[in-house]
């Protein structure tokens, strides 16, 4: 299968920690052509770190060099502007979240995209992450019966959360009312991020209700201090829970009751192989009868967890182009993720009132 060629635009560390060596390591299936970046002396280090050649100049970049499709890895306020430059080239398009920083903004990005007649999905890689799949598989599976709540905390920002929570009640499921609340509280003063000069003595909680149109409830929570504070566990160690008729799970630890009235816990155990010096995945299995297993589909790459996810994206753009399928995620589900987002923002800031997702 001849290569796939992938241009880069933004040269941070999502992209020197993520997409790079991803792509690198799947170098099979993707070859990465260039990457650009606003800043040259940043882009030019990471060029010759990686050996990819470097562009500060975007025009210039998608004049000369050849490629499938291009990965969006710029700042919220960049996003814009360098995905519709890159449509107007009838390049493929893999871009970063936010969709955008509003709703006029990302339905004119999905606009762009039909004119050029160019693929559009949004490298949302939380729900697709792992231990998220072997969940929305037993979900599937009717281990839990008909998700009731679903419900996380310290998953940044509000639309990661979304996709997580839409994942278990069902993307197919309609959100119609959001209310949101923020609030502000005194802690210790300390230093919130290392290297930092100044101390902090406040964090912001702000917290989400989404009903969707069968009634069922998602709940989210969320503080700043989740951001590298000693005070608050980091995002790393973001929670989940699912709440069903039958059973409910917190984390990767699933209970059910199998109609007998008694918890019955249930293991859902991670296998491994060591290769070039990554724990990599084989696969997640759930001890149900019958069992439950999530297949890692890279597995015989050196890929971390978090890469797994980037390759499911990566991969999923890939599958669309070559064969004009449907995206998994794409535009739509962006938009109602970030939709979510901007209504419980709005509600916190209208002492909670509810607000209809249309």
């Amino acid at each position: 299968m001849e290569q796939m060629k992938v241009v880069i635009v933004g040269a941070g560390k999502r992209v020197t920690e993520g997409y790079i060596p991803t792509i690198q390591t799947m170098s099979d299936r993707f070859h990465l052509a260039a990457i650009h970046d606003i800043d040259q002396d940043r882009v030019d280090a990471v060029g010759a770190e990686f050996d990819v050649p470097s562009y500060s100049n975007l025009e210039e970049m998608f004049s000369n060099v050849t490629a499938d499709f291009v990965i969006i890895a710029v700042p919220a306020l960049g996003i814009h502007q360098a995905t519709m430059e890159a449509a107007e080239f009838d390049l493929h398009l893999l871009v970063e979240t936010p969709i955008s920083v509003d709703l006029a903004s990302a339905d004119q990005i999905a606009r762009i995209a039909k004119i050029h007649n160019v693929k559009l999905e949004i490298a949302e890689t939380y729900y697709r992450r792992p231990h998220e799949r072997i969940k929305q598989l037993m979900i599937q599976e009717n281990v839990f019966g008909k998700i009731n709540l679903a419900y996380c905390r310290f998953v940044g920002q509000g639309y990661h959360a979304a996709s997580i929570l839409r994942s278990y009640i069902g993307f197919d499921i309609p959100p119609v009312h959001v209310w949101g609340h923020q609030q502000d509280f005194q802690v210790q003063s300390h230093i919130q991020f290392p290297n930092a000069v100044d101390k902090t003595d406040t964090e912001c909680w702000q917290h989400g209700v989404i009903e969707f149109r069968d009634g069922r409830r998602a709940v989210y929570d969320f503080t700043t201090l989740s951001y590298g504070s000693p005070l608050r566990w980091h995002r790393s160690k973001a929670t989940t829970e699912i709440y069903g008729e039958k059973g409910m799970c917190v984390g990767l630890e699933p209970i059910v009751l199998n109609g007998d009235g008694a918890a019955h816990p249930t293991v859902i155990r991670r296998q491994e192989t060591e290769i070039e010096g990554v724990n990599v995945l084989d696969a997640y299995v759930a001890e149900t009868e019958p069992e439950i297993v999530w297949e890692n589909p890279f597995r015989e790459y050196p890929l971390t967890d978090s890469q797994v996810a980037l390759a499911l994206c990566l991969t999923d753009l890939e599958n669309a182009i070559r064969n004009d399928a449907d995206l998994e995620y794409g535009f739509l589900n962006a938009r109602t993720d970030r939709e979510i987002d901007i209504a419980i923002g709005a509600s916190a800031d209208n002492n909670g009132t509810g607000i209809e997702i249309l």
